[in-house]
């Protein structure tokens, strides 16, 4: 996976890239980065709709790893990554 950009945001794998692997650990890395930005607002502003939206997509992120790990994710039921 390619090293963060200047944000601290993982970048993303390849378009073509058709590793599960790969996939995975970029949907744990964006996991980890959503609940390390909620934390951080949530510092200031602990009841704000950001703190709320970065919750959802860490989770997001969080259930996508999942369906990697039990190949279920869409992308490996139909034959696009391996």
């Amino acid at each position: 996976m390619k090293k963060s950009d200047s944000s601290g945001q993982p970048k993303p794998p390849r378009r073509d890239c058709k590793q599960a692997r790969i996939w995975k650990m970029y949907y744990e890395a964006m996991a980890r980065w959503y609940e390390a930005a909620a934390d951080t607002v949530a510092v200031t502003f602990p009841d704000s709709e950001a703190v709320r939206l970065a919750k959802e997509d860490a989770s997001r992120f969080q259930d996508g790893a999942r369906q990697i790990s039990m190949r279920t994710h869409p992308n490996i039921v139909s034959g696009t990554w391996k």
